[in-house]
């Protein structure tokens, strides 16, 4: 099987979902990225460019999951809904384990430092 190779404008619209100052509906996406969502859904129903954008996204956010973390956490000191959504990924899905002393919001904090300190030194 031959390696898909995209074109500037496909390789627009990848950078253009990645953007977290882009709104994250497919209309303001494609507006950004100078496609027509027609363009759009054409290329996604095409498997090669599905499975390249697929794996293409699936790096570029696991390369920037720590400075998410980071950005999610800082803003959890002052919206509980961000610290609900570190707890849900590190705690309810069992991604650190040692949480059965952990009882107050300032200890949930203190861990996920530790925790995403330690994804800094890997």
């Amino acid at each position: 099987m031959r390696q898909f190779k995209p074109n500037k404008k496909q390789l627009k619209l990848l950078e253009t979902m990645l953007d977290i100052e882009v709104s994250p509906t497919i209309s303001e996406v494609c507006s950004v990225a100078g496609i027509d969502r027609s363009t759009y859904y054409r290329w996604m129903k095409n498997p090669e460019f599905k499975n390249w954008f697929n794996l293409q996204w699936k790096e570029q956010i696991q390369a920037i999951e720590p400075i998410l973390d980071k950005v999610c956490l800082k803003k959890a000191q002052n919206d509980f809904r961000y610290l609900k959504l570190i707890q849900e990924k590190y705690f309810e899905n069992k991604i650190y384990k040692n949480t059965e002393n952990i009882h107050s919001t300032e200890e949930i904090g203190d861990l996920l430092l530790k925790v995403l300190n330690s994804n800094d030194n890997e």
